[in-house]
């Protein structure tokens, strides 16, 4: 069968246009490996289990590189990508933009993407080999705060299959484990002999283009793969500004904030305002980790 590959032409003008010298310079400081393989995944959460058939799709980005993997949604890739058209600009003209005139390019460019808000809870971003081999690191940003936790990457003890599926045009092997309280069945292409995928999943002798948990909460499927003609790398445009905390404390401030948003940035568990929008940022919100347990 015919591989589904999507080359991604239109996300490459916006990312590798020619700066400026000295913007280029910082840019490329940043980066921290050269992407050889990328993979889109259409990421399906049920946020609410009491409320299993509302479903929130993202769509993400896994961008593989020599050393190390990240992946985070791709519409903060399409984001950060406007960014970088701004930063083309101001170099450009020799002076940055402000006021009235950078509201209006703004409003231009941003008509040229489909840049879309990204749901709640899809915030986070994971490296996997990095800042070191052997190494996860995971920064998400919730409220006003910008976490940052590193662990070692999971020991997923898998479980293989004989059967087979078509994914994304690769004939996929079956594999399954038991992680975190949760339990998983994914699909591994070993024609893409790479130990990665979405999420944490790592540990198989192939790209694992598809996976889901025994209760159809969390599911990740590969629908796009590339290979880049042209040398791009990848960055990391957030970690170093994030607080460093533990998996363990992470897990507990995001329960915090999704039990009272308005509690956690303020500070104040009384809600001395009454008009709607006042209590709406009070109330709970329904949150569904995939890690219900520490080990």
């Amino acid at each position: 069968m015919k591989k589904k590959t999507v080359f991604l032409f239109f996300i490459s003008n916006f990312c590798f246009l020619p700066f400026h010298s000295h913007a280029q310079n910082e840019l490329r400081e940043l980066g921290v490996d050269t992407v050889r393989i990328v993979c889109l995944y259409e990421q399906v959460n049920v946020r609410d289990t009491l409320n299993p058939q509302r479903k929130v799709k993202n769509v993400m980005l896994l961008q593989i590189g020599n050393h190390c993997s990240k992946y985070y949604s791709f519409y903060q890739y399409l984001s950060d990508s406007l960014g970088y058209v701004f930063a083309r600009k101001s170099y450009e003209m020799g002076q940055m933009l402000s006021g009235q005139k950078l509201v209006d390019e703004m409003v231009s460019e941003q008509k040229k993407i489909p840049v879309k808000r990204m749901p709640e809870g899809l915030n986070y971003t994971i490296f996997k080999n990095y800042p070191q081999k052997g190494q996860l690191t995971l920064w998400d940003h919730f409220g006003f705060d910008s976490f940052q936790y590193e662990e070692p990457l999971p020991d997923m003890q898998w479980k293989l299959n004989n059967d087979t599926l078509t994914v994304c045009g690769y004939l996929c092997k079956k594999a399954t484990t038991a992680f975190r309280g949760r339990n998983y069945t994914v699909w591994y292409a070993d024609e893409i002999p790479i130990s990665d995928g979405p999420w944490k999943f790592n540990g198989l002798p192939g790209l694992i283009l598809k996976a889901m948990d025994d209760q159809k909460y969390f599911s990740f499927e590969c629908i796009a793969i590339e290979t880049p003609k042209e040398i791009k790398p990848i960055y990391d445009l957030g970690g170093g500004r994030s607080r460093k905390i533990s998996r363990t404390e992470y897990n507990k401030a995001k329960q915090r904030y999704m039990d009272n948003p308005g509690e956690y940035v303020s500070g104040n568990p009384v809600m001395t305002q009454t008009s709607p929008l006042s209590a709406y940022a009070y109330q709970k919100r329904p949150y569904n980790p995939m890690e219900r347990t520490d080990e």
